[in-house]
């Protein structure tokens, strides 16, 4: 049977796709409001601290009280309407990246740090993100990054899962000792020195031995992505999910998760190629990321 597939964190699961109707396209797209952009601000403004949801909630009543007056029951509803908006759209946004994560094979774990004597901080993300979609675009690169902030200096900085093909990697990577202050630890670093013009880099191979490693780079980004409203750039051809031909004997068991899925056997299909497109053999994979909103 056709079956849709992504990886949960611990197995691959399958489902049978249902098939609903496309919605029809929208003509035209509803223009942000002065409420609306006042919102996103204090919105984001909360999300720079240690704040629960019931104290950022408070927080943007304050904000948009100062700027409107007393906030009365009709915008206290529409403040509640945004917050669920918001939170569904990171639940969304933790869940696609987690899968895309979890279903394709990476080679590297790499660090990107903000070096304010060579960039400022927007010089930095726009000449790093350029460079990076250069070389998905040349040299077949597949990443996804992430951008975080550092607890104690606030530097900015990007994480990134990467796939890099045999023969196609730049710049020369030489191994240093060098002192973690986020482990409190020494640790050896993977310096790459063609990417030093934009600061400081680590890329750390990923392969079948630092598996576990690799799970907590994952869960590492996951739990800072539920903090803030930063969001991820993919390159282009990143599944979260795919179609195959599903058998009998490579499911495990059947289980009910509002809808009837089933877990299959680690082996079910090599994630060499999954996101490679143009070096597919087998007909039974489909890439669904043209697919994804």
């Amino acid at each position: 049977m056709i079956c849709k597939i992504y990886n949960d964190g611990s197995h691959y699961i399958a489902l049978e796709p249902c098939h609903s109707k496309r919605k029809k396209p929208v003509n035209s797209v509803a223009k942000a409001t002065e409420l609306d952009m006042a919102f996103d601000e204090a919105f984001n403004n909360s999300m720079q601290g240690e704040l629960k949801l019931k104290e950022q909630k408070n927080f943007v009543r304050e904000a948009l009280g100062t700027k409107y007056g007393n906030v009365d029951s009709l915008l206290d509803d529409y403040i509640e309407k945004k917050f669920k908006a918001k939170i569904q759209a990171k639940k969304a946004r933790v869940k696609r990246f987690e899968r895309k994560a979890l279903l394709n094979k990476w080679n590297y774990f790499v660090t990107f740090t903000y070096d304010d004597k060579k960039h400022t901080k927007e010089t930095f993300e726009k000449s790093l993100k350029k460079c990076l979609s250069n070389l998905a675009s040349r040299r077949g690169w597949v990443f996804m990054l992430q951008v975080e902030y550092g607890k104690k200096t606030g530097r900015k900085h990007y994480h990134a899962f990467m796939y890099i093909p045999d023969g196609q990697m730049v710049g020369k990577i030489t191994k240093k000792r060098d002192y973690s202050e986020r482990l409190f630890k020494s640790r050896y670093r993977y310096e790459n020195d063609f990417f030093t013009k934009f600061g400081r880099n680590d890329f750390q191979p990923i392969n079948n031995k630092n598996k576990r490693e690799f799970r907590k780079a994952v869960d590492y980004i996951i739990k800072y992505m539920t903090k803030t409203d930063e969001k991820t750039m993919y390159s282009r051809g990143i599944p979260s999910e795919i179609i195959k031909d599903v058998t009998e004997d490579e499911i495990v068991c059947e289980m009910v998760d509002f809808m009837i899925k089933y877990v299959l056997f680690d082996d079910v299909f090599d994630t060499e190629n999954v996101y490679v497109k143009r070096k597919w053999n087998d007909s039974d994979y489909y890439d669904l990321s043209e697919f994804e909103e």
